[in-house]
């Protein structure tokens, strides 16, 4: 997610290295202040999903990666350890979204080959506390904008030369999480395309 797109999407933290420096100590004397950062976000493991009757709560981890603005240095790399939402879901149209109730990380892990004594500063405490401390503005963020990919997502309808999704419901059962759809499945052959209705 680029310093532009987070800018767009008005994203409740100013994200840039002085923002950093609240965590990490020392890291304006490595790269200087008011510097705009980009993020890369990736899954980190599996995430797990527990069930309890109709409500649902995610449990994941995730990395951070923190690049200058154009994705040329990377300067350190953000673990979010056991990161458990509790939200509501529903399904509005082909979209999914959610509304966030609460936020909170068990502990944070930085790495960094440009920030030095990171262990002697206590960033990985710091950096849990801060965006344990932080998420209370994400969550109004994230149930008012319903950013793509954050709160919202959309579900293609057609799965070009496959199938087209003529309806979908999606429920939360005792133990699992159900869609029920009406697919209409394309079958291609050499010469031309005919459709099958299931």
């Amino acid at each position: 997610m680029s310093y532009k797109d987070l800018k767009e999407v008005e994203f409740p933290l100013h994200w840039d290295s002085t923002t950093l420096e609240n965590f990490v100590p020392d890291f304006t004397s490595y790269v200087g202040y008011d510097v705009p950062l980009s993020a890369r976000i990736k899954n980190f493991g599996a995430p797990r999903f527990v069930f309890d009757k109709e409500n649902m709560i995610v449990k994941f981890s995730m990395e951070v990666e923190v690049w200058d603005e154009d994705y040329n240095d990377m300067f350190l790399t953000i673990k979010y350890n056991d990161v458990v939402i509790d939200f509501d879901m529903w399904l509005e149209d082909m979209t999914v979204l959610t509304n966030w109730n609460t936020i909170k990380m068990d502990h944070a892990e930085i790495r960094s080959d440009l920030v030095k004594n990171l262990d002697r500063s206590h960033a990985d405490k710091r950096v849990t506390n801060y965006f344990n401390y932080a998420f209370g503005m994400l969550i109004p963020w994230a149930n008012e904008f319903h950013p793509k990919g954050v709160s919202s997502i959309p579900i293609p309808e057609t799965l070009v030369d496959l199938v087209h999704i003529r309806d979908l419901k999606m429920a939360v059962r005792d133990n699992y999480f159900s869609f029920t759809l009406d697919p209409q499945f394309i079958m291609k052959t050499h010469n031309n395309r005919r459709q099958l209705k299931v």
